[in-house]
Order: C-alpha cells, then sequence, then structure tokens
C-alpha cells in the first residue's frame, strides 16, 4: 500500500503541467493597416525593482517560419503606457532607442507572436491577420500550434 502511495506521488509531482511563457497577455487593433497592440492590463504604480533598468522590447514572430519580424527596443518605459487603443504601439514603430529589427511585411493567415517584456514584465499575444467578406484586413485568434481561425480578437 505505501508503495502504491508514494508511485502515485512521484508521478503526481512529475506531471505535464507547465506554467505559461508570460505573465499577462496583450491585445491589438488593426489601425493604418496594420496591427497596433497594447497591454490588457492597466499599469498601476512604479515599476517593480526587479523589472527597473531593462528597458521594454517589443517583437513579433513569425511561427511558421520560425524568424522575427519586428524587433524594437525601448531603454526605458514609454512616457503613455501602451494600455489601450489609443495609446497602442503600431507594428514597426522606430525605437529612438535600439531597432534589432526593422519591420518586414505580414501576411495573411499566417500564425504571428506578439511579445513585449522588460518593465512592463512579460506579455503576449497570438495572433493572425484575415480577410473578411469585403476583403478587409482584421485580426484573428491563434494559438500556441500555429493555428489561425477566423474568430475575431
Amino acid at each position: 500500500m505505501k508503495l502504491l502511495l508514494l508511485a502515485g506521488l512521484i508521478l503526481a509531482g512529475n506531471s505535464w503541467a507547465m506554467s505559461k511563457p508570460y505573465d499577462a497577455e496583450a491585445t491589438a487593433v488593426m489601425k493604418d493597416g496594420k496591427p497596433c497592440f497594447y497591454l490588457k492590463t492597466p499599469i498601476e504604480g512604479d515599476t517593480p525593482d526587479y523589472l527597473k533598468g531593462q528597458g521594454v522590447s517589443a517583437e513579433v514572430f513569425n511561427e511558421t517560419q520560425h524568424r522575427y519580424m519586428w524587433k524594437s527596443w525601448y531603454k526605458t518605459t514609454l512616457k503613455t503606457p501602451p494600455t489601450s487603443p489609443q495609446t497602442c504601439i503600431s507594428y514597426g514603430t522606430k525605437s529612438p532607442d535600439k531597432n534589432r529589427m526593422l519591420a518586414l511585411p505580414l501576411t495573411n493567415d499566417t500564425a504571428y507572436i506578439f511579445d513585449m517584456f522588460g518593465e512592463y514584465g512579460r506579455n503576449r499575444l497570438y495572433f493572425c491577420i484575415k480577410k473578411d467578406a469585403q476583403g478587409k484586413d482584421y485580426l484573428s485568434k491563434s494559438g500556441p500550434q500555429a493555428n489561425c481561425s477566423t474568430d475575431p480578437l
């Protein structure tokens, strides 16, 4: 009996459960024909000490081709935090501090990951760009398996 209990505890302790590689989900809207990203969670108070000095990175990764499409880094937090469609960061925005990779064209029906990390924590959005019945681009949901859905963000 003790052996079965011990085996159960060992198996339970070695479960396949994994935490997400980010703290919060970001979101986006289409603005001027390209995604514009912002954080769903309001930024309250000062940057926690453990995040101070990291700056803010914003980047888009193509999950299908396994390559970055845009990488930008800001030395400090932005004057206006990207927490709404009005204050979002447009895809391809050039940083005054460091542009690790200028924006490449995004294509429809391709799964992308947007990551913003640093002094705002780790934020992620899985997304695709789709066309609606009128031929207009819209942002749709995606997931960690690089699957584009037709469901809007």
